[in-house]
C-alpha cells in the first residue's frame, strides 16, 4: 500500500506539473500577445509623434509665411498712406488755386 501511495502521489504530482506547464504556456502566450500589442501601440505613438512634429513644422512655416505676408502688407499700407497724404496735399493745393481763381 505504501508503494501505491507513492505511485498515486507521483501520478498526482505529474498531473499538477503538467497543469502548471500548461498554465505557464498559456501565460507565455498571453505575455507574447501583450508584447505584440505594446509593439503595435509603440509604433502608433511614433507615427503620431511624427504627425505632431510635421504639424508643428507646418504651423511654424505658416507663422513665418504669415509674418512675411504681414510685413509685405504693412509696407504696402505705408506706401498707400504716403500716396494718400500726397494726394491730400495736392487736393489742398488745387482747392487753394481754385479759390484764388474764383477770387475768394
Amino acid at each position: 500500500t505504501l508503494l501505491k501511495a507513492v505511485v498515486s502521489t507521483q501520478s498526482t504530482g505529474k498531473k499538477q506539473l503538467e497543469e502548471m506547464r500548461c498554465q505557464l504556456g498559456e501565460r507565455d502566450a498571453h505575455i507574447e500577445n501583450l508584447n505584440e500589442q505594446v509593439a503595435a501601440l509603440t509604433s502608433q505613438c511614433h507615427g503620431l509623434q511624427r504627425d505632431v512634429t510635421q504639424l508643428q513644422q507646418n504651423e511654424s512655416d505658416t507663422d513665418k509665411g504669415t509674418e512675411l505676408e504681414n510685413v509685405e502688407l504693412k509696407t504696402q499700407l505705408d506706401a498707400l498712406r504716403e500716396e494718400r497724404d500726397s494726394l491730400s496735399s495736392s487736393v489742398f493745393i488745387l482747392e487753394e488755386q481754385v479759390n484764388q481763381l474764383n477770387g475768394d
